[in-house]
């Protein structure tokens, strides 16, 4: 007998591969007995077409007979082939079941070219089909190879299932194969796709999704050859319930335990097992209610940031079982990494731990708690090929959506997709926010099934007395030396002082006036303890190490210790809207949209959580002016100038606010640029506004409802305005910027699916952004891959954290578009001076290989101070490049 097998790595036999299988199959939770069968039968004949000796030559099986060499015939297509169909139709009589059978072995590895093979246009596979059925002793030896291997697995089933199917091969041959199967991805048969029931896809996603997902399991565990359960038994509520009210009273300084205290346990106890909206105040504790929801099910959390998912994920550790706790976004490995080395449980070999057993079973989503970033889940939304892994997943899943309005108007509908697609297939969701837009909740409504979700809206009366804000509205730029002393000031008196920026460049001139001002006047400082500077640009390493300080005793941990008498000031852009679990005294913001205005806020006395009224001097100051010379019309109020946030949002916030300081009167027909700014001068003078919790949830409401504003076109076009005026009216009609949101919902609806992975992510979050290393530490660069290479352990994840990490920014990709001196780091003559001298030649490409993707950026410079700043002396363009 020849034994077949299923990979090279560790030469696990086929029989090996397919018995795990059928064992981790038995641990996954269908309650449907025939699905399962069903799903038992894939599983078993998935890999058949291993059989095929150009495969078993391709993973070197140099034992294999018969070693005939045909041509290459894609493995699950080639395994149809070797299923007698006629037992088939024995065990599940249903014409439906039988297709959707053969489909999901057919595609649970999906290859280009599948559609020239189902069509009869692929020749290499009809010379398969026509060399088998005319060598019959060939034909009967790959046969009996099968049958041979999986006797000890099937018994006396064997010569039923294994047989060689004649009709399939002349189907295939007659390009007649689309008749057996359900074709998933190709647009051509999008129509028929559109007429399926949702039994019929809930039936085609469990099925073929877990053939995906326990074939993929299986094969990382063989490789590693480790031991493992595709799930694990969630902790049950009771459990949770007395971690979560534990984490409470030490919040809330209170020793008592008692659950009735918490308005978490009432609504989720009410509403286990319903699909719900959360609508709470930053800070009020829905990162608990989520755990509470979740709790007895695999929960699956997504967040908007990785600074945001490693919060939540220390977070959850404390409620659940640390081991079957999992960390998901594209940096995981090194945060883990860098926490171990903290607490000491690693030494300096990433290998050894359990890191990254976190890192590879958050991968496969095996783990019963899994955090993550959005970017990881959604875009499956797009339906790519595989899609259908994650779908089975989130199908018995619970599925945690945190800040969905940090998303653009695109994702926030692939979002609303997915939830729906979710919600129809059995799966459970919560989508909480601080403030959602109304858009997104009524497209939710109208998609979601009344009676199968809750809406849970937190801002209620109670909200009304708590008043943490007190809010200034200046027409002035950030960087008056009138707002740079008022900043001091503040933090001089013993003041946590928050300042946000829209834009790095704008963070970093504020940043050295501040340093500059108090090398030059130190005195001013002496009660100043602390100065940090936080931004996107800095490397992985340095910008961990700072949040990590950010959110220690001392600094700007929340809650702030009634004692603390220091004044610290932090200076940052938007990245801490959600990100970090901080507490500041006092917000100094350029003027944003207002759900990212509200999250800003939310920064500011966030130890305050009932029955607080703030009576102090304005703590929120809101400066609107822009002084770039560049921007002569005066068109633009904020740093970003439309490129961080469209200026129709920022326009309506500013209105919404001059509306509640009595400033502005909606019925207002026109707004023009030099009206809005005689009103912002007016704002300069007025009452500072005190606004409750309550009031802040109405700003988004107003912010996002297309009745809010008058659509001022057609008043334009009756009035008597002179044309010169009419040139500077503000139309504040938002339907353009809500368009993408309704736009991507239809073409969804249309049955959309994506090519590939890749791609969906990249419609999900429009990236254009590019790594790299700053010109000025290639040096330090070259040095850390020299000591990396010294070290024995040569992996990526190593590379990551010991060269990458400390190395490596991201800058906007449009910044390049027509520039000709980007070059790739491989091209560099110092860094290939470093590789090229590595004596391993499989460690020498596979350093190529991870920098396949990183380039030089000869015109930015680095330090951990200012973190990435554009060289603007000229002197560096080439610099070292080939």
């Amino acid at each position: 007998m020849s034994t077949i097998l299923a990979k090279s790595k560790n030469e696990t036999t086929l029989l090996q591969h397919t018995k795990e299988m059928v064992n981790q199959l038995q641990k996954i939770n269908i309650t449907d007995d025939k699905l399962k069968n069903m799903i038992n039968y894939a599983v078993i004949c998935h890999d058949f077409g291993k059989v095929l000796p150009t495969f078993q030559n391709t993973i070197h099986n140099k034992d294999y007979i018969p070693m005939v060499l045909l041509p290459n015939f894609p493995h699950s297509l080639f395994s149809l082939l070797w299923i007698n169909l006629n037992y088939i139709k024995e065990k599940f009589p249903e014409e439906e079941d039988q297709k959707l059978l053969y489909s999901a072995i057919a595609f649970h590895h999906w290859r280009n070219n599948f559609e020239e093979i189902i069509f009869g246009r692929n020749n290499d596979v009809k010379k398969v089909i026509q060399r088998l059925i005319k060598d019959r002793n060939l034909r009967i030896a790959l046969q009996n190879n099968l049958r041979n291997n999986f006797k000890e697995l099937l018994k006396e089933e064997t010569d039923k299932i294994i047989e060689f199917n004649d009709d399939l091969a002349d189907y295939i041959l007659k390009g007649d194969l689309a008749k057996l199967l359900y074709i998933p991805y190709y647009f051509y048969y999008l129509p028929k796709r559109l007429e399926l029931n949702n039994n019929f896809k809930l039936k085609w996603i469990l099925l073929s999704g877990s053939l995906m997902r326990i074939d993929h399991f299986v094969s990382y565990i063989q490789d590693e050859n480790i031991n493992e359960n595709i799930d694990y038994k969630p902790e049950p509520y009771e459990i949770v319930k007395n971690r979560v009210i534990g984490i409470l009273n030490h919040k809330n300084e209170d020793k008592e335990i008692n659950a009735k205290k918490y308005w978490q346990f009432d609504i989720v106890e009410e509403n286990k097992d319903k699909n719900l909206i959360l609508i709470a105040p930053t800070g009020s504790g829905k990162t608990e209610f989520a755990f509470l929801w979740g709790s007895g099910n695999k929960i699956i959390f997504t967040l908007p940031l990785r600074a945001a998912s490693n919060a939540v994920f220390k977070r959850a550790k404390e409620i659940f079982i640390e081991k079957n706790t999992g960390l998901l976004h594209s940096d995981a490995d090194i945060y883990l990494f860098r926490e171990n080395m903290k607490n000491n449980e690693l030494t300096s070999n990433i290998s050894d731990g359990d890191n990254i057993r976190i890192i590879d079973m958050s991968k496969q989503l095996a783990l019963s708690t899994i955090i993550t970033t959005g970017d990881q889940i959604f875009p499956s939304a797009l339906k790519f090929p595989g899609y259908e892994r994650l779908y089975a997943i989130l199908c018995n899943s619970r599925l945690v959506i945190d800040e969905v309005q940090a998303y653009d108007p695109k994702a926030a509908a692939i979002v609303v997709k997915l939830i729906e697609d979710i919600s129809l297939l059995g799966g459970k969701f919560l989508l909480m926010t601080a403030t959602l837009p109304n858009f997104i909740r009524e497209e939710i409504e109208k998609r979601i099934d009344k009676n199968s979700f809750k809406l849970i809206n937190l801002y209620g009366d109670e909200l009304k007395k708590l008043k943490k804000h007190k809010i200034i509205l200046q027409y002035k730029d950030v960087e008056d030396k009138e707002i740079i002393n008022e900043i001091i000031k503040k933090a001089s008196i013993g003041k946590r002082v928050l300042v946000i920026l829209n834009t790095i460049k704008k963070a970093q001139e504020i940043f050295k006036k501040i340093k500059t001002d108090k090398e030059n006047n130190p005195q001013k400082f002496k009660n100043i303890t602390y100065i940090e500077f936080l931004h996107s640009r800095f490397t992985n390493e340095d910008r961990q190490n700072k949040e990590t300080r950010l959110q220690s005793e001392g600094f700007f941990k929340n809650p702030k210790p009634k004692n603390e008498i220091d004044g610290k000031i932090l200076i940052s852009t938007q990245i801490v809207e959600a990100s970090l679990d901080i507490d500041a005294d006092c917000l100094f913001t350029e003027i944003c949209p207002a759900d990212a205005l509200i999250q800003r806020m939310g920064r500011i006395l966030r130890r305050y959580r009932s029955n607080y009224i703030y009576d102090g001097e304005p703590n929120v100051f809101i400066l609107c002016k822009n002084n770039d010379e560049l921007d002569k019309n005066k068109t633009y109020f904020e740093s970003g100038k439309g490129r961080v946030y469209e200026n129709i949002l920022i326009i309506r916030t500013l209105l919404i606010l001059l509306e509640k300081m009595g400033i502005y009167k909606k019925g207002n027909i026109q707004i023009s640029l030099t009206t809005l700014e005689e009103m912002l001068n007016k704002a300069n003078t007025a009452n500072p506004l005190l606004i409750s919790e309550y009031d802040k949830n109405n700003l988004v409401d107003n912010l996002y409802d297309t009745s809010s504003f008058i659509n001022l076109e057609k008043e334009i076009k009756k009035s008597k305005t002179t044309k010169k005026e009419k040139e500077t009216i503000i139309d504040l009609n938002i339907d353009n910027y809500l368009k993408e949101f309704g736009k991507t919902l239809d073409i969804l609806d249309a049955g959309y699916s994506s090519e590939n992975r890749y791609d969906a992510s990249r419609l999900f979050r429009e990236i254009y952004s590019i790594d790299g290393i700053p010109s000025n530490i290639v040096e330090k660069f070259c040095n850390d891959v020299s000591d990396f290479i010294s070290d024995d352990n040569i992996n990526y994840t190593n590379f990551k954290q010991k060269v990458m990490a400390k190395n490596i920014i991201s800058v906007d990709l449009r910044k390049y578009f027509n520039d000709d001196h980007l070059q790739k780091a491989i091209n560099n003559i110092n860094i290939m001076t470093v590789i090229e001298n590595i004596p391993s030649v499989k460690i020498r490409n596979k350093i190529k290989s991870w920098l396949e993707d990183i380039y030089i950026f000869d015109d930015i410079k680095y330090d951990n101070i200012l973190g990435a700043t554009e060289d603007k002396s000229g002197n560096i363009r080439n610099n070292g490049m080939i």
